[in-house]
């Protein structure tokens, strides 16, 4: 009877152990499903990434196309900004370039698919909504990526890289880019610095142009002033970032002859002259004219904008009058009194 006792009681604690073991190997589990993402866990998300071994810092050339057109843009070492060379030569906004490259390095892989005939017209390959190619400063060989089919249940599109023998299922792409027409790319902020990329600034006048109105650098974090030193930092900051906001209402680039004379009187003798010195020590030199009657045929009220050129491009910018007060602040606007409203 001892005996039959005691072969119970170690059938049980057999038992109650290993249900205590079972539960500790339940409870490792669960902790592991919901711990913190760990290197591993990261390098595989990196190489879900469509084009995760592409330095996209180095792209040098865009090449893009859509049912809208055909662009390209070349980043200028010289002058350190994006520019775009078809179907014109422009200067462009920077920002949808940065996102365009920035939605292509993130595109994630759901699937990869037998590339042949098949699949290519199934997905509308042969005939691609949208395609990119790019150039990097150390290769001469483009990477080359074509979209085709959205599955917008899947919230998906396909993609063709050139070199690779596969189709890819990826993320789908913002549809912004696939209707990008030549007005979404023209930049039509007049002085394309940032406030945060320039370290001095001058604003001459008169005759001769040698008449200091403004001038302003930037020493240890501080606004200084060629006469004043103790500008107020908020005023200065202020009047930078509504003269960065100044914006052009129309922009020539291709100009007849009589059109072209008419814009060479008006800078024979500009109003202002405004010299910006970046903080990579790009400088950049933008003439002021007065307003003006007429520049050729152009439908343009008269007298009620003046003009802009600067030294990084052929364009001319055409503003509203109503901004040149802002080119006339000077010093003591930003030191002693608030700087009013500079535009209605």
């Amino acid at each position: 009877m001892i005996n039959i006792l005691h072969s119970k009681r170690y059938r049980t604690s057999s038992w109650l152990l290993f249900l205590f073991l079972l539960t500790l190997v339940f409870a490792a589990s669960i902790g592991h499903m919901f711990q913190a993402p760990t290197s591993n866990e990261k390098l595989l998300e990196r190489k879900s990434l469509l084009l995760a071994d592409t330095n996209f810092e180095k792209v040098k050339k865009i090449d893009l196309k859509n049912r809208l057109g055909n662009f390209t843009f070349r980043y200028n070492d010289l002058n350190r900004n994006w520019e775009m060379s078809r179907p014109r030569e422009l200067l462009i906004r920077e920002d949808i370039i940065r996102k365009l490259l920035h939605e292509i390095s993130m595109i994630k892989v759901k699937k990869v698919l037998k590339k042949d005939q098949i699949n290519i017209s199934n997905y509308s390959l042969d005939s691609p909504l949208f395609e990119i190619s790019f150039s990097l400063d150390d290769s001469n060989d483009p990477i080359q990526l074509k979209f085709g089919l959205i599955d917008s249940i899947g919230n998906s599109t396909y993609v063709l890289v050139s070199k690779k023998n596969v189709i890819y299922q990826v993320d789908q792409i913002d549809n912004l880019f696939l209707k990008l027409d030549l007005p979404d790319f023209i930049e039509t902020r007049v002085f394309v610095a940032d406030r945060h990329e320039i370290s001095s600034m001058m604003i001459l006048s008169g005759d001769d142009l040698k008449k200091v109105g403004l001038q302003l650098s930037e020493i240890d974090g501080q606004w200084v002033g060629r006469v004043k030193k103790d500008l107020g930092q908020e005023k200065v900051i202020e009047f930078l970032d509504n003269f960065i906001n100044i914006r052009s209402s129309m922009i020539l680039d291709k100009l007849d002859k009589e059109s072209e004379e008419d814009i060479n009187k008006n800078f024979v003798h500009p109003l202002y002259r405004v010299s910006i010195l970046k903080k990579d020590e790009t400088e950049i030199v933008y003439d002021i004219s007065s307003t003006f009657k007429k520049i050729g045929n152009l439908k343009i009220e008269k007298r009620q904008h003046f003009l802009v050129r600067s030294n990084l491009s052929p364009i001319i910018y055409v503003v509203p009058r109503k901004y040149l007060k802002v080119f006339a602040i000077t010093e003591k606007n930003i030191s002693s009194i608030p700087v009013k409203k500079l535009f209605y």
